[in-house]
């Protein structure tokens, strides 16, 4: 797994209206006199909401970054909380839509959706979100999962994980890092 957009990273933001600008999520929008904060973007009334950059109240968020996908990746998987609505697009596409309005307060992996078999390649992210009552809440992660793990029987080594289809030299625990507990669970089944 590879870690593209980490908890707490830095996004380009504006805030506006609800609805203002439209079309920032398009990969030739001008961010360039945007601000930079770190997320959690937010606003705390009774949540008790710990957040890094303010989001003022009844506004929308708009936020937008660079994710490189890298070849071979079978998954990109995202994770996130809300209060209150949030749209996600990439390179302008919109990829989900989530509505938590009334819901509980918001923890950071409250949601979660995946795209398998991603196009590779460098891409904006661009994300609305929207507060529509007293207090918001936005936290995001993306990460990857890359190419099929197999557990593979090598000669004079028992049981390895092959990333990519393909067993690694020493058989240790390098190749764990695609399938980690699994292959270990595995690894200490043909030790023992």
């Amino acid at each position: 797994m590879t870690t593209l957009v980490a908890y707490e990273s830095s996004w380009k933001y504006l805030q506006v209206a609800w609805g203002a600008s439209s079309g920032f999520e398009d990969p030739e929008f001008d961010d360039s006199l945007w601000a930079t904060g770190a997320t959690p973007f937010g606003s705390s009334y009774d949540c008790n909401y710990v957040y890094t950059t303010a989001w003022a109240s009844g506004t929308d968020m708009l936020l937008r970054r660079t994710i490189t996908i890298p070849a071979n990746t079978a998954s990109l998987d995202f994770v996130f909380g809300i209060d209150d609505i949030v749209s996600t697009y990439l390179d302008g596409v919109l990829i989900n839509a989530t509505d938590s309005t009334g819901g509980p307060c918001a923890t950071r992996t409250d949601h979660t959706f995946s795209i398998a078999s991603p196009t590779a390649g460098t891409f904006v992210l661009a994300v609305r979100a929207r507060d529509t009552a007293w207090q918001g809440f936005f936290e995001m992660e993306v990460t990857t999962l890359r190419g099929s793990t197999q557990i593979i029987k090598q000669a004079g080594k028992g049981y390895v994980s092959a990333p990519e289809g393909g067993a690694t030299p020493k058989g240790d625990a390098l190749n764990f890092t695609y399938n980690e507990s699994w292959a270990k669970n595995i690894w200490a089944e043909v030790l023992s």
